[in-house]
C-alpha cells in the first residue's frame, strides 16, 4: 500500500492575489495563512503509525504561493495578523504556547498515516530570508532557541546602518602616488643635489681669492649670445668639479703587472701620430688618453692588448670630439692588421661599461681658452701653450695636476718663453690659480722640455713644423740656452728671490 499522505481538504480563506498583503513581489513580504477547520483546544503531539520518518530539512520553492505550496505540511496551525504598528506578526490560537518568536524555528517531522489525518500547521516565515523595501521601526524581542550564526533580526536600525557603512564604505585614505621605490629613489636624487652643491660651494672657497685691480672682461661679451657671459663663471666651476671627478689614479702603474711607464709613452706618442695624420681636433687626443688611463687605472692589461686600448680610446674619442670621425676600418688599418673590426668593436663596449658610459672630461684646452681671453688672445703665447699642455700627454708625472691647472701652468711657461711679463691680475682672476700654485706644474714641464735626449719622436716633429710655429724647436732651444744641458731648474726659488729683489710679496 502507498505510503503518501492522503490528502484532506481543508478550508481555507480566500486571497487576494491584487491585494498589497498577499502580493508575490520579491521586495515584499509574503502573507498567508491556513486555518483549520477546527481550533484545537489542547497540546498536539505527533503521531507516526506505519509511517516512514522522512529526514532532513524541509524544502519549498523559490516562487509560488506559500498557502498552496505547503498545504499539507504537518505544522501547527497559525494565524497571520498586524499589530498596531502595522508589521505583520504570525500568532497561534490561545493554546497557552505564549507568543512565538518569529526568528525561532522549530524541527518537526513529517509522518504520513493511514488510519490518523494529518495535522494541519501553518508555515513560519522566517523574516531573515526575506529583504523588505521599507525596514521596520519598531524592536522585537526574541530568544534563539538554537545556535545560529544569522544576524538576529532585533538590532537596532542604526546599528545595522553603522555597520553597513564601515562594511561598504571604509575610511577613504590619501591614494599613494609613488612606490616605496620611487620615494627611495628620489630621497638619493635630493642627497646627490646636496652633495653637488656642497661640492661646488667648496670649490669656490677653495679658489684663491681674485687679486685687487682685475677688469671683468665678460662685460664686453654682454651682448654675444654665443658666450654665454651670464653664465660662465658657474660653467667653469662645474667644470673644475667634473676635472676631479675625471682624473685617473696617477699611480695605477704599479698594479699593472706587464707594463710599464715607458710602454705608456710609446703608445701615446703613436696616437699622436695617428691623431696628426687624422687632422683630428685637439679635444679628441686629450679625451683619447685620459679614457686609456682611467681604463688603466680600473683593468689590468696585458702588453698585447695596450695597443687594442690606445685605439679603442681614440675612436670612442673621435665619435664623442668630431664631426666627422674615422670610420672603423681606417682605425684598425692603422693597427697594421693587429686586430680585426669585430674586436674594436667588442673593446669600445668594454671600455665604455668600465667607465660607466662617463665622457665628460673637461680637458686643458677648455680652461686655456678662458686664460686666453685674459692675455688678449696672443695667438704665440696660444700655440707654446699649446706644445706645454700637450706634454702632459706623454709624461706620467703630469697625470697628478688637474686640467684647469695644467693650462695655467702652459700660459705662465709660455709668457715667460716669450718675455710677455708678469703674471697679471687678470690671468690670477680668470685662470684661478696664482703663481706659486702654478709653479710646481710648470717645473714638471720644464724639467721635460730641457732633457738631453728627445723622448717622443712623433710629438716633437708634430710642433716643430710650421704650422705650430715650430714651437718644440724653439722651446727647447730657450730652455738650453738659459739652463745649459746639465743645468737645474728651479722656479719657485727663482721667482722668490725675483719678488724680494722687487720688494713685492710673492702671490
Amino acid at each position: 500500500m502507498s505510503t503518501l499522505p492522503v490528502r484532506r481538504t481543508t478550508r481555507s480563506r480566500n486571497v487576494d492575489e491584487n491585494s498589497t498583503s498577499t502580493t508575490n513581489n520579491l521586495n515584499r513580504k509574503v502573507s498567508t495563512s491556513t486555518i483549520s477547520t477546527k481550533a484545537p483546544t489542547t497540546k498536539k503531539t505527533t503521531t507516526v503509525e506505519n509511517s516512514t520518518v522522512l529526514d532532513g530539512k524541509r524544502k519549498r520553492n523559490a516562487l509560488g504561493d506559500l498557502t498552496r505550496t505547503h498545504a499539507n505540511n504537518d505544522k501547527s496551525s497559525t494565524i497571520t495578523t498586524r499589530d498596531v504598528n502595522g508589521k505583520l506578526v504570525n500568532k497561534k490560537p490561545s493554546t497557552g504556547l505564549g507568543k512565538v518568536d518569529p526568528t525561532t524555528t522549530k524541527r518537526t517531522t513529517r509522518s504520513a498515516s493511514n488510519s490518523s489525518k494529518p495535522v494541519d500547521e501553518g508555515v513560519p516565515i522566517d523574516p531573515t530570508k526575506r529583504r523588505v523595501a521599507k525596514p521596520a521601526t519598531t524592536q522585537v524581542k526574541s530568544k534563539v532557541g538554537r545556535p545560529t550564526t544569522k544576524k538576529p533580526t532585533n538590532v537596532k536600525q542604526s546599528q545595522v546602518e553603522d555597520e553597513m557603512d564601515y562594511v561598504d564604505e571604509p575610511d577613504v585614505k590619501r591614494q599613494r602616488t609613488s612606490s616605496p621605490g620611487d620615494e627611495l629613489l628620489l630621497e638619493a636624487q635630493r642627497f646627490e643635489a646636496d652633495e653637488e652643491r656642497r661640492r661646488l660651494a667648496k670649490a669656490k672657497q677653495n679658489l684663491p681669492a681674485a687679486d685687487e685691480g682685475w677688469e671683468d672682461l665678460d662685460a664686453e661679451d654682454e651682448g654675444d649670445p654665443l658666450m654665454v657671459s651670464e653664465y660662465v663663471v658657474e660653467i667653469f666651476e662645474y667644470m673644475k668639479v667634473l676635472e676631479q671627478q675625471t682624473m685617473p689614479n696617477p699611480n695605477y702603474m704599479d698594479n699593472q703587472k706587464e707594463l710599464r711607464w715607458r710602454m705608456r709613452g710609446v703608445l701615446v706618442d703613436w696616437l699622436i701620430e695617428i691623431h696628426h695624420k687624422f687632422r683630428l681636433l685637439p679635444e679628441t687626443l686629450f679625451l683619447a688618453i685620459n679614457i686609456v688611463d682611467r681604463f688603466l687605472s680600473l683593468r689590468i692589461v696585458s702588453i698585447i692588448k695596450l695597443q687594442l686600448v690606445g685605439l679603442t680610446a681614440m675612436l670612442i674619442a673621435a665619435k664623442y670630439e668630431e664631426v666627422m670621425c674615422p670610420t672603423v676600418a681606417n682605425v684598425v688599418y692603422m693597427s697594421d692588421g693587429g686586430y680585426e673590426e669585430s674586436e674594436l668593436l667588442k673593446a669600445e663596449q668594454y671600455v665604455l661599461q668600465i667607465l660607466s658610459w662617463d665622457l665628460s672630461y673637461p680637458n686643458p684646452i677648455h680652461f686655456l681658452r678662458r686664460v686666453s681671453k685674459a692675455d688678449d688672445y696672443d695667438i704665440e703665447t696660444r700655440t707654446l701653450a699649446k706644445y706645454f699642455m700637450e706634454i702632459s700627454c706623454v709624461e706620467e708625472k703630469l697625470l697628478r695636476f688637474p686640467p684647469s691647472q695644467i693650462a695655467a701652468a702652459a700660459t705662465y711657461l709660455s709668457r715667460m718663453c716669450l718675455d710677455r711679463g708678469e703674471w697679471s691680475a687678470n690671468l690670477v682672476h680668470y685662470s684661478g690659480y696664482s703663481v706659486l700654485e702654478l709653479l710646481p706644474c710648470a717645473q714638471v714641464m720644464l724639467d721635460y722640455v730641457k732633457s738631453k735626449d728627445i723622448k717622443h719622436d712623433a710629438f716633437y716633429r708634430k710642433y716643430a713644423s710650421k704650422k705650430f710655429l715650430k714651437a718644440s724647436t724653439f722651446v727647447r732651444e730657450w730652455a738650453l740656452g738659459l739652463y745649459g744641458p746639465d743645468g737645474q731648474a728651479n722656479l719657485e726659488a727663482e721667482y722668490r728671490q725675483e719678488c724680494e729683489d722687487q720688494g713685492i710679496q710673492p702671490r
